[in-house]
């Protein structure tokens, strides 16, 4: 059995019991504009393995997701495949494979954790698994659509390079330079496979205009909003459009961060 020092989950259980102060959460990001959402469908994106999606944050987060007629709760579990070869490696040879079956398998649980929660909050939800999308028809297409956009347009590699370079710093200051420096070699090209993969399921899911909003506690990266106004806006104008769920402490904001 593969150990890690940096076990996520330990770190999210410790988080959450440290966290006593109640946690709401609103849209951010709408300028002034009241809207009503009881007749739109949302997507839900959630990082398994990250501090917002676990407890009280992720309750707060559901409140909001009431506001919409309907919610399509996507679990991006198999995406972790690439923090998780990063963290892994640090203390063991892990393939990617490997990795690819820890994150399943951490987004079983995560599914299995929070059901219950679901049905008694939420009226009308489905939920959907990352490789439902990669498995889809037209994922190959969108595949290749962001490689081709990646070689060609010189914004679209700043903008690559930009959010690779705030992962890595991210990466850097949470493991310190002595474990960061046993995974450097890799991080750069983990990362970059990570970018990729996330833009093309975000292109594919707007191609099947299947939601008209998608709900995340953070505004887009770097590479997501480019590919955003690149690849979707202009061909899909009401699809997939981002809307930045804010956390915060009653009365104190905060932010949080994801990886």
């Amino acid at each position: 059995m593969l150990s890690n020092k940096y076990n996520l989950e330990n770190h999210i259980v410790k988080q959450s019991s440290e966290c006593k102060e109640k946690i709401v959460a609103h849209i951010s990001g709408l300028n002034g504009q009241i809207l009503n959402f009881n007749n739109d469908e949302c997507m839900f994106l959630v990082s398994v393995g990250t501090q917002p999606f676990e407890s009280a944050s992720l309750s707060a987060q559901l409140e909001v997701l009431k506001k919409f007629k309907t919610c399509t709760i996507l679990v991006g579990d198999t995406l972790q495949k690439y923090n998780i070869f990063l963290d892994y490696s640090i203390n063991a040879e892990i393939s990617m494979e490997q990795a690819e079956k820890i994150a399943w398998q951490r987004g079983t649980e995560w599914v299995e954790r929070y059901k219950t929660e679901f049905d008694t909050q939420l009226v009308e939800y489905s939920i959907q698994r990352w490789d439902e999308w990669k498995e889809n028809i037209g994922f190959v297409k969108a595949l290749s659509d962001v490689k081709n956009l990646l070689l060609k347009d010189k914004s679209y590699q700043e903008a690559m390079s930009q959010s690779i370079a705030e992962y890595r710093e991210r990466y850097h200051k949470k493991v310190g330079d002595a474990l960061f420096n046993m995974v450097k070699h890799k991080f750069d090209d983990a990362c970059q496979q990570y970018l990729i993969e996330e833009c093309a399921v975000m292109l594919l899911i707007a191609r099947c205009s299947y939601c008209r909003y998608a709900l995340y506690p953070a505004k887009q990266t770097a590479i997501l909003a480019i590919n955003d106004a690149m690849l979707i806006r202009p061909y899909y104008p009401s699809s997939m459009i981002w809307l930045p769920i804010r956390l915060r402490k009653k009365k104190n904001v905060y932010s949080l961060s994801y990886n």
